[in-house]
């Protein structure tokens, strides 16, 4: 059998290994077999039996892993006779000439990455850009598979009759939309001029208005309910774009913060936040333009007070008395003053969308000749590529057989319909080798700006200039100061950083009560913030580690422990002195997506830091390996549980990679809050802690004697104290979170090298494979001499023949 290895790896091989020496054979009968023969099957590898055919795929993987592992010192393990440093590297060089030979070969006759379909995101923006839709028409379209982390890989976005039939529904929904005729509707704004101070917003305001009092949250206006009574306005009349000016301030005499919240009031999953705002003592006038769909409302909530139905009935309990008493009650609160509401906007009829597509043609006296014009004028922005008169008309067609039982504009959107639905629309593609300058142009716009190119890039790319160095160069410039790179932050950090998981789960309120939804919309704004300014100031990317700034407002500092932050807004703000914070490991929006909700665990979070910081993907657990299961009750700590794991000898060469990582997050509890001990929900501890709750509109049940604690403290248990110490492969050990990033700064290349290869993924469409390795180390050795700057970073990857060609 070992024989027959040898003849695979020196004889068989259809990939030549340039006269490769037997010092193979003896290094591999030496060394390997022992561990991974027909009978042990090691990590369930047997190299008597795997063939060096490197055309197969499961067996270039397999010679992938132990060119790895024996390259980072695992194989052999290090209590075996390590063998000598020659024979290793000779092993070493002949296996990645063989893999680098035949996955070059492979990339020449197949191109890198396959043609994809556009996702969610990129099929809203490019609707957006295209057609100027407010609508977003994301949650119409079945949900888009995932690869190696990220919804652009085409072998994960195939498409199915489902999507077909939502492509068809969407499309003609959103040219209905925009596609609009005739004079502009008069927006009448509807404006409520009657102020309602707070001391009102009791039985005479709800027996007037229509409310009932009972558990109403506090919010002192409600959109739909509000305006309904005095005006006779149920919600939006129609879907569409809508501007409120709210007229408030604070009762009670200090600022009062405010959520404002549009979408369907009963119900959570179609209702979102716009904004946090906050309205003085002297009051203040904000305004907020939104979509809403027919009969959505606007809602204002005030936050970070008790309001009347929480402090107020604790007063009214404290001295024996029931309910509310909105006439008596004094405490702080927001006195609305009038809501002024105006929509749905146009800014004219016909549409942008309208001129974007018809420019100053009159559709009423139309014909077939000027459906061609049409059609030769933006099936080239549909399509981000000249059309040839063959397309044109195909299309013409589809017009001249919908004109038959419509009119002009009725049968135009037939045609651009089929357009929008046709594969040419929906697919990026291009041939295997150098990208096209219409191909690198698409390519360039859904990585900054994950949509459509506009008519600057495709106007460089028709007269063959885009791909001059100089000329590339400033385009991603200009694409990355537009605002519609929000796209690639949105969703870059989306999947990089897992920031779509924040709502996956919600922290225990028993063990986190202090968690509320302002620390969860500015944790995440936090991110995105903290991404924007690492890249459009080109600073390191070991920032991504440690910064000594943070993305903060006045809730976030409060969570963290950094003093003198006022207000909602967010802002950078330098970090003092020997600060835990800075980098995305220590932001909440991170450590909450790495935890569930109740406990936190170094193996997911080691995974994670491995897989998104430092490059390292960590293979699936293996079948039948249990999961640890969470002891909240305080009785031991997971550090604890995972020694026992990790006695299993299939789990401890991956443990001794994951768990140190995660040990050292292990001082950030579930919602990113620095801790020294662990909190238990077991009754039976009996250190406990008082935790201040988030005064909201639904602020939980609190403990109700102040003479000891406030009105609004919880208390939590506390359990084992938290040991963040760990020991990384190779023996440099740490002593908690602040030596373990330490650790991590120190190694730049790592860094860069894995945010590479996860920016190439995304705007490739494909991870970087065996061949691209040395390109990937070139783009690294590039930005190497520019202080490591993630804007560099993005030039070069882009500047790479990894992103040039296909």
């Amino acid at each position: 059998m070992r024989q027959c290895l040898v003849a695979a790896i020196f004889v068989v091989t259809p990939v030549s290994f340039h006269g490769a020496a037997p010092p193979g054979e003896a290094f591999l009968e030496e060394h390997c077999f022992d561990c991974h023969d027909g009978e042990t099957r090691k990590g369930g590898l047997d190299l008597t039996t795997l063939t060096f055919d490197l055309n197969e795929a499961a067996s270039f993987a397999a010679w992938v892993k132990v060119h790895d592992r024996v390259r980072d010192g695992e194989m052999p393990p290090p209590k075996k006779t390590r063998p000598p440093e020659e024979e290793t590297k000779l092993l070493l060089a002949t296996l990645d000439a063989g893999l680098r030979e035949a996955d070059a070969a492979r990339q020449a006759l197949e191109g890198r990455a396959l043609a994809r379909r556009l996702n969610r995101d990129e099929y809203q923006n490019t609707l957006r850009d295209l057609l100027g839709v407010a609508k977003d028409y994301r949650a119409q379209l079945p949900e888009d598979g995932r690869a190696h982390g990220y919804d652009k890989v085409g072998s994960a976005l195939s498409v199915s009759a489902e999507h077909l039939q939502a492509y068809l529904a969407t499309a003609r929904e959103a040219l209905d939309e925009v596609l609009l005729t005739g004079p502009a509707p008069k927006a009448e704004p509807l404006h409520l001029p009657q102020r309602w101070e707070q001391r009102h917003f009791g039985k005479d305001f709800y027996s007037r208005f229509g409310w009932t009092f009972g558990d109403q949250p506090d919010a002192l206006v409600r959109f739909g309910d509000f305006v309904e009574k005095i005006t006779g306005y149920r919600g939006a009349p129609v879907a569409g774009m809508y501007r409120f000016r709210v007229k408030a301030r604070a009762w009670g005499g200090e600022t009062v913060k405010a959520r404002i919240k549009a979408g369907d009031e009963r119900n959570s999953n179609t209702s979102w936040v716009v904004t946090y705002t906050e309205f003085p003592p002297e009051g203040a006038v904000v305004e907020v333009t939104t979509y809403l769909r027919e009969k959505d409302t606007l809602r204002v909530s005030p936050v970070g007070i008790a309001g009347p139905s929480t402090q107020h009935r604790v007063e009214q309990a404290l001295k024996g008395r029931k309910g509310f008493d909105a006439n008596t009650y004094q405490g702080p609160g927001l006195a609305m003053e009038w809501v002024e509401v105006e929509g749905p906007l146009y800014e004219s009829l016909p549409t942008p969308g309208y001129r974007r597509v018809f420019g100053d043609l009159d559709v009423s006296g139309a014909i077939r000749e000027d459906a061609v014009v049409v059609l030769r004028g933006f099936l080239p922005r549909v399509f981000r590529r000249a059309v040839s008169d063959e397309e044109v008309d195909h299309y013409a067609k589809i017009y001249d057989r919908a004109a038959e039982q419509g009119d002009f504009l009725a049968a135009m959107k037939v045609t651009l319909q089929a357009a929008f639905c046709s594969p040419h629309f929906l697919y990026l593609d291009a041939p295997a080798g150098e990208l096209k300058d219409e191909a690198l142009a698409s390519r360039l716009s859904y990585f900054l700006w994950c949509s459509t190119p506009d008519e600057e890039l495709l106007a460089l790319a028709a007269r063959g200039e885009l791909r001059k160095p100089a000329t590339l160069h400033a385009q991603v410039d200009r694409l990355l100061k537009d605002p519609k790179a929000e796209g690639f932050n949105e969703s870059f950090t989306g999947q990089w950083l897992d920031l779509r998981k924040i709502t996956a789960t919600t922290p225990d309120a028993r063990l986190y009560p202090e968690w509320d939804e302002l620390i969860e919309w500015s944790c995440v704004k936090e991110t995105r913030m903290f991404f924007d300014e690492v890249l459009k100031n080109d600073l390191s990317v070991t920032n991504f580690v440690q910064s000594d700034f943070a993305m903060l407002n006045e809730r976030l500092a409060e969570h963290y422990g950094i003093p003198g932050v006022k207000g909602v807004a967010m802002r950078k703000v330098s970090l003092p002195a020997g600060s835990v914070r800075g980098g995305v490991m220590a932001q909440a929006s991170v450590l909450k997506v790495t935890a569930n909700g109740t406990t936190s665990s170094p193996v997911l979070r080691g995974v994670w830091v491995m897989d998104r910081l430092l490059g390292l993907p960590v293979p699936p657990v293996p079948p039948g390996v249990p999961a640890v299961e969470p002891d909240i009750r305080g009785a031991t700590t997971i550090r604890e549980q995972l020694a026992k794991h990790r006695n299993s000898e299939s789990c401890a060469g991956c443990h001794a990679k994951i768990d140190p990582p995660g040990f050292a997050l292990e001082s950030f509890d579930v919602i990113g809050g620095w801790r020294e001990r662990y909190r238990a929900a077991d009754d039976a501890v009996t250190d406990r802690q008082f935790i201040p709750r988030p005064l909201t509109f639904d602020a939980p049940a609190f403990v109700k004697d102040p003479s000891k604690r406030g009105p609004m403290l919880a208390r939590v248990g506390l359990g084992p104290k938290v040991d963040a110490s760990g020991e990384m492969p190779g023996g440099a050990a740490f002593a908690g979170y602040e030596e373990f990033r330490r650790a991590l700064v120190a190694k730049p290349d790592q860094l860069a090298s894995s945010l590479t290869r996860h920016l190439v993924t995304y705007a490739t469409g494909t991870a970087p494979r065996y061949a691209d390795r040395a390109m990937v180390d070139r783009i690294v050795d590039g930005v190497s001499g520019k202080n490591y700057g993630f804007a560099s970073l993005v030039h070069e990857i882009i500047a790479s023949p990894l992103f040039l060609n296909r």
